[in-house]
């Protein structure tokens, strides 16, 4: 079934995103980072050397500091 016959049959599609108000988006955003930040700080680090180490440590502080803001 292509988009004409969809459209005739359950009426237009709204080619926008769906309504998602500043509130729901940085909740959302907020939920993502933390997830981010607790995958990056649960590695295993023992096959990483000192410098990914350092890299991995530095990205959890930029966004443990995104949320502080």
């Amino acid at each position: 079934m292509d988009i004409e016959e969809l459209e005739d049959k359950h009426g237009k599609i709204a080619f926008e995103p769906l309504n998602f108000d500043e509130f729901h988006y940085k909740k959302h955003a907020k939920t993502s980072v933390e997830f981010a930040i607790s995958i990056l700080e649960n590695m295993e680090r023992n096959t990483l050397s000192d410098l990914e180490i350092c890299k991995f440590e530095k990205k959890i502080e930029e966004l443990k500091q995104y949320l502080n803001e």
